[in-house]
């Protein structure tokens, strides 16, 4: 979880809550977010962000998981086992067991290569979507204070 401070305030970017969904509008390094649990929202304004890393993140540990009301990530992959065991068995009329003239490491190998390719290319992609939103947000923010210029009330168009 990232911490930024705002004035005396600390801001939690994500912060761990079950209703909230924490928006971020960012308009040259500057950020506003919007906490929202369905009632009043929460605005932080001038948040100061630090920027992201230029490298792909591959060094920089992820912090510790926090528990929500989501599935089971093991139910959910024992789930894609039981449908890749039929779907092996629909293919090759058999089930995949030992000594079947295949080279298990030679195979399992050749996965991890694919699988590198897929996961370098959705870092790539999420990268590419996060500038893209940075871009877009950046427009929201130039556009909301224009509203507010319109409104002539120093709010940046919040209210």
């Amino acid at each position: 979880m990232s911490r930024h401070t705002s004035g005396d305030r600390v801001v939690h970017r994500r912060e761990p809550t079950q209703a909230g969904v924490v928006h971020d509008v960012s308009a040259n390094g500057r950020f506003l977010l919007v906490k929202w649990d369905g009632g009043e929202a929460e605005i932080y304004e001038d948040v100061d962000l630090q920027p992201a890393p230029a490298t792909s993140g591959a060094a920089i540990p992820e912090p510790p998981p926090i528990p929500t009301d989501g599935p089971s990530m093991h139910d959910l992959v024992i789930k894609d086992l039981d449908e890749r065991k039929k779907f092996g068995l629909e293919k090759y009329d058999t089930i995949l067991q030992a000594h079947n003239g295949r080279d298990p490491l030679m195979d399992a190998y050749q996965e991890v290569l694919d699988q590198a390719v897929y996961l370098r290319q959705a870092i790539i992609e999420r990268e590419h979507d996060r500038a893209e939103r940075s871009r877009l947000q950046a427009q929201v923010a130039e556009l909301t204070e224009q509203l507010g210029d319109a409104w002539g009330d120093g709010t940046g168009g919040r209210r």
